[in-house]
């Protein structure tokens, strides 16, 4: 069978369907938080969405609000530009 991955080559069928995987399921998120305006169902509809993209992925969340973060791993803080402190959620 054929190899997936950088073996593959260049022109490769193998290999296009291994650069979309990669472009479709990046393994870095990064979210910028603007959920302030929203009301609270269209908050927790975007939230559950958000949490399944993330799924199986580093993500780094730029928030305002502690619940946009609730289910976070580490969570660093940042005050006039420095990080100021972080806290491990989870064990």
């Amino acid at each position: 069978s054929a190899s997936v991955g950088p073996a593959s080559p260049a022109g490769s069928a193998t290999g296009s369907r291994w650069r979309a995987h990669c472009c479709a399921t990046p393994p870095i998120l990064v979210l910028d938080e603007s959920s302030s305006q929203l009301d609270v169902l269209s908050e927790r509809e975007i939230g559950t969405a958000v949490d399944q993209l993330r799924s199986g992925r580093t993500t780094l969340v730029i928030a305002h609000r502690l619940a946009t973060i609730r289910t976070a791993d580490l969570v660093a803080l940042q005050q006039d530009g420095r990080s100021s402190t972080s806290h491990r959620t989870r064990s």
